[in-house]
C-alpha cells in the first residue's frame, strides 16, 4: 500500500519543516507517478536531505527532483534514480527509459546565485566542463542546466561556441583547470553530450504544459522559455521525437 504524502514526507525529512517539505509535498500531490518515484526511492532522497549543509545544497536536490517531476509527466518516460551509484561509478542523476527500448541518461546542474558574478555563459561553460566527466559513453546524455530565474536562463549557444573557441585554441590552462590533459582528451568526453536543456530549471513549483514543437529540427530549438541545444557531433544524439517530448515538458 503507498505510503501517504504526509508520511512520505515525515520519512524523507524527519519532520523538519522547510522550504523542501513545502515543493515536496505540492508535487507528490499533483502527480501520482512522481509519488510513486519518491517512494520507491526515498531512503537515497533521506540520504541526500541528512546531508544538506545550506540553502544552497538544499536548491541543488529541489533542482534535481524538479527534473524528476517534469520527466515524469511524459507517461512514456520511466525514470530511474541514480543506477551507476550502485556500481560505485559517478554518473549521471537518472537514466530514463522511453518507449521501452530508448535509454537515455539525465545529469541536473543548477547554477548558483552565488556564481552570478562570472557571467551565465562563462557559469554554462564551466558547468558543462565539469558534467563531462559523468557522462556515459553508451548511450544519449543529456545536461539540465538549472536556474532559480527565468531571467537567469544562460544563452547556451553562445557559451557552447566560446567553449569550443577555447578548446580550439587549445588553453591548456583551462582545459587542465576542469581535469582535461589537452584538446583530445576533452573531445573524447565531449562527443558523450547529446545536448544541453534549459528553462526546466527554476525550483519553483511547475506550472501547466506546453505545447509539443512543430518547428524544423535544428541544433538550438526554442519554445518560450525553454531551450535545447544540441550536440551535432554527438555519438548518440537524441531522437527528434524525444527532443519534441522534453520541449513539451518545458516552459513553465
Amino acid at each position: 500500500m503507498p505510503m501517504r504524502a504526509d508520511e512520505l514526507l515525515d520519512y524523507l525529512l524527519d519532520n523538519r519543516s522547510s522550504t523542501f517539505a513545502a515543493q515536496c509535498g505540492e508535487w507528490i500531490a499533483a502527480s501520482a507517478r512522481f509519488a510513486a518515484f519518491v517512494e520507491r526511492c526515498r531512503d537515497k532522497i533521506r540520504k541526500k536531505v541528512r546531508a544538506l549543509r545550506d540553502d544552497e545544497g538544499q536548491r541543488d536536490l529541489l533542482a534535481e527532483l524538479a527534473v524528476a517531476y517534469r520527466l515524469l509527466l511524459e507517461r512514456q518516460f520511466t525514470v530511474e534514480y541514480e543506477t551507476y551509484a550502485a556500481g560505485k561509478i559517478r554518473g549521471p542523476d537518472f537514466t530514463v527509459s522511453y518507449k521501452t527500448h530508448t535509454l537515455f541518461n539525465v545529469e541536473v546542474k543548477r547554477l548558483r546565485a552565488s556564481s552570478r558574478a562570472r557571467g551565465r555563459e562563462a557559469r554554462v561553460l564551466d558547468a558543462t566542463c565539469d558534467k563531462l566527466h559523468q557522462m556515459p559513453p553508451s548511450r544519449a546524455n543529456l545536461l539540465v542546466v538549472a536556474t532559480d530565474e527565468p531571467t537567469d536562463v544562460p544563452d547556451v549557444a553562445t557559451g557552447m561556441k566560446q567553449l569550443l573557441a577555447r578548446v580550439e585554441r587549445k588553453d591548456l590552462d583551462f582545459l587542465m583547470r576542469h581535469g582535461f590533459r589537452d584538446a583530445r582528451d576533452f573531445y573524447s568526453s565531449y562527443l558523450r553530450l547529446s545536448g544541453i536543456l534549459t528553462g526546466w530549471a527554476s525550483v519553483s513549483q511547475p506550472g501547466d504544459r506546453a505545447s509539443d514543437m512543430t518547428s524544423d529540427m535544428t541544433s538550438d530549438m526554442t519554445s518560450d522559455m525553454t531551450s535545447l541545444w544540441l550536440n551535432l557531433q554527438a555519438r548518440h544524439p537524441l531522437p527528434p521525437d524525444l527532443c519534441r517530448l522534453l520541449m513539451r515538458h518545458g516552459s513553465r
